[in-house]
């Protein structure tokens, strides 16, 4: 596993989603309202 890094301020970070087997756990609300989440937490 990947060591964790240091979050700065003012800087851009990219997520990413690790799917096993391409097996979705969210459904389509679910999605939205992360996305909501991870927009309102950019702002």
């Amino acid at each position: 596993m990947r060591k964790n890094r240091g979050i700065e301020q003012n800087k851009c970070y990219h997520l990413v989603s690790r799917l096993a087997h391409r097996a979705f756990f969210l459904d389509d609300e679910e999605k939205d309202r992360a996305v909501a989440l991870m927009r309102r937490v950019e702002a």
